[in-house]
């Protein structure tokens, strides 16, 4: 073609700039009444004219550069919203890997890490209340922040994320997420206040524990007997040397307040941006896939496909923690043993992985094209991005037509009583997921006496496969047995029914409280400071408040000796607690795995449930409304009471810092446990509800047929 045809080409799109609200069929029709295209889009002698097949300025614009360029390719006739790549970079190769399939895997493997905060944060809750000086409750605090972000942008995002090129929302949101996780890595700049508080500043060696370090611990002998002449004192020590148990040790009460550090205020910050871009991922992602998706019973599998994926982000982060929880906060070597209450692990070197790992991962995603050809909802999705791609002047307007339909949308949506519903029961999900994973493996450490490296390794090892096993299988089941609306809440009400009959077991799988030695008498002869608190666990395995209340005149960072109140063994005395040999840590966790395996199968029927219930313009809202209620009533006061509740248990606070020594297990389990089981009454009621409403009043049905969703669409109009 000459270039001077390509020129009359250029001139008659230059019309089309003032007809950006004419449909593709006005457009084509001002191509072929234009006097510069003699023909009106057939040949003439010598020359050929632009076809009447044109539907868009863009894909003429993709002509025209493919007659001056003659790139063999063609890709550039295809409209830009449809290509795989970045800008001007959209290689042929590239444009096979623009499949759903492929979408929904790497997304999933970039969604890993966006799942792994909680998991983390659940993990190093000990360690960060030893670094920064925290209850329970101010850790519920950052928990919580996280969802109070998630909880201002899930609606906004939701709604108006899918006028926006949603692979290239969803990478730049994984991107900052990422960095709000690398920031919380500096709280390790802040200084370690278990060892200012608990070890004292009274060394000064560079190695944590030295023996300096101990002789706050220690029996101070009274300066009125000689120390050539230790006949009396032995003679004191051997009379108070038998020990009684006391149930109940000396409690320091209440909780100094000696300000919090800067550090949890930059967690807090970087929580709440970290769930902020993560809100509206779930309700994009779904939305994306359901306006591509050929065939609706496939959306299930591909959902759950990508949720078997995601779903490993909670076991990585609990063996990363593990792996951070064996290191020393410094990360240099220290001879301490985990079990001691002095110990602190390399908490923020987690987050600072995820961070990382996190950004990379996010980078394949923004490739994906806006839009797939194949899709069967192509037309709306080209409207749609259509009206994204006004012109600047035209922006406010068209803002202000996708934020009046948001009035609307709710609307529907709240007129639909198995939607209500749904998220009701979700709602209570939520509190007893928040609020059971939040702090179950603080939970774990205090009833059986576990180190959070055992704990982490211990669940990431084992929930790996159940998560990934039970959310892959209710994805099948539900594309399998074809389960629609019906099917799905019948499905949830089972699965409700029984996680509450199979958690009643928790209550069994506990361990008594721990007992201590009585030795006032010591602690008035040994001048036992009352602030100077470190656990040790003797050779006649008895429990010590401290060395010194056990008599130790001598001490290392792991082992006191010479202690005057234990006569068994080598008057030995090592920090931490004895082990009482409760026989029910296997069994707890065993059981804890098979209904993460119960839960997770109920994930996507659950999903699938919410989706069909509303109409499909509506779905992406419906999801977004969905989480920031649940977040609202469920995951963000979760971590707060709950933290609460496990404070009210605390027998032995820290001197002069806010976190907990020592809980009283008994009560840590009854209450922790009794109120998730009291909240899955209530939503068993809610889901019988569900269950009479959906089937005595036949709203959905077992089976997805084309015409049954077109019958659904005609009614939600």
């Amino acid at each position: 073609m000459a270039f001077s045809d390509a020129a009359h080409i250029t001139r008659s799109l230059e019309r089309l700039n003032d007809a950006e609200d004419r449909t593709d069929v006005e457009a084509v029709r001002m191509l072929n009444n234009d006097d510069n295209l003699p023909g009106k889009g057939h040949h003439d002698e010598g020359k050929y004219y632009l076809p009447v097949r044109v539907v868009s300025q863009s894909v003429a614009e993709d002509s025209v550069k493919d007659v001056v360029s003659g790139d063999p390719n063609a890709t550039s006739g295809r409209s830009p919203n449809t290509l795989c790549g970045i800008g001007p970079c959209t290689p042929a190769w590239a444009q096979k890997l623009a499949n759903l399939p492929l979408f929904a895997v790497i997304y999933g493997v970039a969604g890993i890490w966006m799942t792994t905060l909680s998991s983390l944060l659940a993990s190093q809750i000990t360690s960060i209340e030893r670094h920064l000086g925290l209850s329970t409750t101010n850790t519920g605090m950052i928990l919580s922040a996280n969802d109070v972000g998630y909880l201002v942008a899930v609606m906004i995002g939701s709604h108006v994320g899918k006028y926006l090129h949603i692979p290239r929302t969803l990478s730049v949101s994984a991107i900052v997420f990422g960095c709000s996780c690398a920031v919380m890595a500096l709280g390790r700049l802040s200084d370690v206040h278990a060892t200012k508080a608990v070890m004292g500043q009274n060394s000064n060696s560079s190695k944590a524990g030295t023996t300096n370090q101990q002789l706050q611990y220690l029996c101070k002998i009274p300066d009125n007997l000689p120390e050539v002449n230790m006949t009396s004192w032995d003679a004191f020590a051997m009379n108070v040397s038998t020990p009684t148990e006391s149930p109940t040790p000396r409690s320091t009460t209440g909780i100094p307040g000696l300000g919090l550090s800067w550090a949890f205020w930059l967690m807090l910050l970087s929580a709440a941006c970290g769930g902020m871009v993560k809100s509206y991922r779930l309700p994009l992602f779904t939305y994306y896939l359901e306006r591509n998706v050929k065939d609706a019973s496939r959306s299930a599998f591909l959902l759950g496909t990508s949720f078997t994926t995601m779903v490993f982000g909670p076991p990585i982060a609990m063996l990363l923690g593990a792996y951070t929880s064996s290191l020393y906060v410094d990360l240099k070597d220290s001879d301490m043993s985990q079990y001691d209450q002095r110990w602190v692990g390399a908490w923020w070197l987690g987050f600072l992985i995820v961070g990382v790992a996190c950004i990379v991962s996010a980078l394949p995603v923004m490739c994906f094209p806006r839009q797939l050809t194949h899709g069967r909802n192509c037309d709306q999705a080209a409207e749609e991005a259509k009206t994204a791609q006004r012109p600047q002047k035209k922006i406010i307007a068209a803002a202000k037509q996708i934020l009046a339909d948001l009035p609307q949308s709710l609307r529907r949506i709240f007129r639909r009583p198995v939607y209500i519903l749904m998220l009701v029961s979700g709602t209570l999900d939520a509190f007893i997921i928040a609020g059971t994973m939040g702090f179950l493996q603080k939970y774990i450490e205090t009833q059986f006496n576990k180190t959070p490296q055992e704990v982490s390794i211990s669940l990431g090892i084992l929930i790996i496969f159940t998560l990934a096993t039970g959310t892959f299988l209710g994805g099948v089941l539900v594309t399998r047995l074809k389960l629609g609306l019906r099917g799905c809440v019948i499905a949830m009400v089972l699965r409700s029914i029984s996680l509450m009959s199979i958690q009643c077991l928790y209550f069994v799988f506990g361990c008594g409280n721990v007992h201590f030695a009585d030795n006032s008498a010591e602690a008035e002869v040994c001048h036992c400071d009352e602030e100077s608190i470190l656990i040790v666990c003797g050779d006649n395995q008895m429990n010590y408040l401290s060395p010194c209340l056990a008599g130790c005149t001598n001490g290392s960072q792991n082992l006191f000796s010479n202690c005057s109140a234990i006569q068994d063994g080598g008057q030995q005395a090592r920090p931490g607690l004895c082990d009482d040999g409760c026989p029910f840590f296997e069994y707890f966790i065993s059981t804890y795995c098979f209904l993460t395996f119960l839960s997770c199968m109920g994930i996507i029927p659950g999903y699938m449930a919410v989706i069909r219930s509303v109409n499909p313009t509506d779905q992406a809202l419906a999801l977004g409304t969905g989480a920031f209620w649940q977040t609202l009533l469920g995951t963000l006061p979760a971590p707060v009471l709950v933290g609460k509740v496990i404070d009210s248990t605390c027998q032995i606070w820290s001197p002069g810092r806010g976190y907990c020594l020592l809980y009283d297990r008994d009560a840590f389990r009854v209450r922790f446990l009794g109120l998730n089981q009291a909240i899955r009454v209530v939503d068993i009621l809610v889901m019988l509800v569900l269950v009479w409403l959906v089937v005595a009043r036949k709203i959905g049905s077992g089976v997805i047929t084309a015409n049954r969703n077109k019958k659904n669409r005609r009614e939600n109009e």
